[in-house]
């Protein structure tokens, strides 16, 4: 009899632990997918291709873009006397 009850403690004991670890699985996993769903839909697409680069003596379109100050900048105020060299770079100011 005590042969029979042990076994049985012990099936009770391995199934409360493999529930309690099923259920926190559950309980991580639910909203680990909620939060990625919310995340992904909040990303943007792939970034559109851009056509070919403009050849030389082409004028470029017209922009009117901040700078890293807030300043609106143009072609024309950031052009100086032998040109612009132009670089765009996503800031890594977080």
């Amino acid at each position: 009899m005590d042969c029979q009850n042990s076994a049985e403690s012990i099936e009770r004991s391995i199934f409360d632990r493999v529930s309690t670890l099923a259920l926190g699985i559950i309980i991580t996993v639910i909203p680990a997918g909620a939060l990625s769903v919310q995340v992904s839909e909040k990303t943007p697409g792939k970034p559109q291709a851009v056509g070919p680069s403009l050849e030389v003596g082409e004028v470029i379109p017209s922009f009117n873009l901040r700078d890293q100050n807030g300043d609106r900048q143009t072609f024309e105020s950031l052009r100086g006397s032998k040109g612009l060299l132009l670089l765009v770079h996503r800031s890594a100011d977080w």
